[in-house]
């Protein structure tokens, strides 16, 4: 980023500093990641939140009194999603935990944030009220600005798992595909669109809902969910296939692991992929599927997480030397943000609060 455009970012954050109060209508109690279902989109999410407390103020675009805009830097910040004082919002902080600021507009639910290549935007899913309804959007908050642009309705109004590609020319994103009768899906897919809201194309279908662009752009990984046709109601919706690549140029897949992988990220050297189990570790895989899994954070022992805690979300520092996770490991029910080295030392906990918080994604350097 330019110096010019970093000194632009610094007073967007500064001017919101000044914002005046308003009430957000509710504040989720308690929020709980819960069994992954493997629903569709943002479905699976709106069911993880529940409960309300009385109407508290908050401010207006959500800088905190006092707060101070982090310094801007290739690399220096992390974004998030943390549920504090009203709906879920979008938060910015530095590498080691310390100055967090909310940046997404207060009052409006937001989640799983990607920055653009050139760390002046974010796209984020969006929805009214506590998540727990309808009417879910892309939108993409510049940094410069303030300016938020709302992207056109996706195909069934469910998009999850928006992420930039590395030239910043596309957005990658998972909806449902209709099916034949209205309000119906016929599974889900992966589609593509560009940042001005144009070129809306379904790419693949049987997708999970988490994906990761590599870092020359060529391919998106997910996880394969492939839609059970057996009929027999004792069975889940969808199977589970492991890790898979797509070919964006071609939609020509590859195989990359045969166990499941959730919420899988590319490193930025493009060899490594780390993923969650859905349970208690993050593991790391060769990008072209050789030489097998490794476990990162296996638990126990090597960090001392109890077996039955929470461990998902990975995400890759600029550089490499990091990935970011979530868990409950320090106090059940209760998801906070964490870094380790790949090589599975180093562990921080970048935050203890009692809020939620998930889905660290780093600034590109």
């Amino acid at each position: 980023m330019t110096t010019g455009a970093e000194a632009e970012v610094t007073a967007f954050l500064t001017r919101m500093a000044g914002g005046s109060t308003t009430p957000d209508s509710e504040l989720p109690a308690r929020v709980r990641r819960g069994a992954r279902s493997r629903m569709v989109g943002w479905g699976a999410i709106t069911a993880l939140f529940a409960g309300a407390v009385p109407a508290v103020a908050v401010l207006a675009l959500g800088i905190l009194p006092g707060a101070h805009p982090p310094a801007l830097g290739n690399g220096e910040l992390i974004a998030f999603s943390r549920a504090a004082d009203g709906p879920m919002r979008i938060w910015v902080m530095k590498p080691d935990g310390t100055a967090q600021q909310p940046v997404s507009p207060a009052g409006v639910f937001a989640v799983e944030a990607s920055w653009s290549p050139d760390g002046e935007r974010i796209v984020y899913g969006r929805t009214t009220g506590d998540g727990n309804g309808g009417n879910w959007r892309l939108q993409i908050l510049d940094l410069r600005s303030g300016d938020v642009e709302t992207l056109p309705p996706p195909p069934t109004g469910s998009p999850s798992s928006a992420v930039w590609s590395p030239d910043g020319s596309t957005i990658a994103f998972v909806d449902g595909i209709p099916g034949d009768d209205p309000g119906t899906y016929a599974g889900s897919g992966l589609y593509l669109i560009s940042p001005s809201g144009e070129g809306l194309r379904l790419l693949i279908d049987e997708v999970g809902s988490n994906i990761s662009w590599s870092p020359d752009g060529s391919e998106i990984v997910f996880e394969r969910w492939v839609r059970n046709t057996s009929g027999d109601p004792s069975e889940a919706e969808h199977r589970v296939q492991g890790l898979w690549a797509v070919n964006v140029a071609t939609g020509s897949l590859r195989q990359i692991t045969d166990v499941n992988g959730d919420g899988p990220a590319w490193s930025p050297d493009g060899t490594l992929i780390a993923y969650s189990d859905g349970a208690t570790a993050i593991w790391v895989v060769h990008a072209d599927g050789s030489g097998g899994e490794r476990p990162v954070t296996q638990v126990p022992p090597d960090t001392g997480f109890a077996p039955e805690r929470e461990v998902f979300a990975p995400h890759w520092s600029p550089d490499g030397t990091w990935i970011t996770f979530c868990s409950d490991a320090s106090r059940p029910g209760h998801h906070d943000l964490y870094k380790i080295h790949p090589d599975g030392t180093g562990l921080v906990q970048l935050m203890e609060t009692p809020e939620y918080e998930c889905g660290a994604t780093w600034r590109p350097a």
